[in-house]
């Protein structure tokens, strides 16, 4: 392998993953465990119909960024669906293309995939090895 060979992630190094959740049909890709080093992992979900994603709240230690992508990367501007996300305890509703910033600490979801008017893709990209959640009571 070559210098830098080890940091260009295929297939054989376990990218390609069955979905977090029974709704997400379609393989998704995954990288994390230390794949991208000790502070990054990131995870690209392919989204065909409503459904409800994460119910409970919860926070983590670390930053995370959700990002919500139509699925035709021709019309990156035209997020057909509606996803229901809240933070901090206020309810927001995403009809477009949108990137969500959440810093550490802070409580956020329940995420429910309301409406899939064309498919998309949602991306989680987390500041740390491995995606660790912790619980907050209602």
């Amino acid at each position: 392998m070559s210098k830098y060979g080890k940091y260009f992630l295929t297939e054989a190094n376990g990218i390609i993953q069955p979905g977090m959740n029974v709704a997400i049909e379609h393989p998704i890709v995954k990288a994390d465990k230390g794949l991208l080093g000790p502070d990054f992992g990131i995870g690209w979900h392919p989204v065909t119909r409503a459904f409800k994603m994460i119910d409970e709240s919860h926070k983590h230690d670390y930053a995370q960024v959700l990002a919500f992508i139509p699925g035709d990367i021709t019309r990156l501007g035209e997020l057909d669906a509606e996803i229901e996300f809240y933070m901090g305890g206020e309810k927001h509703i995403i009809t477009s293309t949108t990137v969500v910033f959440i810093p550490g600490g802070v409580v956020h979801c329940p995420l429910y995939i309301n409406r899939v008017g064309k498919p998309f893709l949602f991306n989680n990209m987390y500041f740390t090895a491995e995606y660790i959640a912790t619980l907050v009571n209602k």
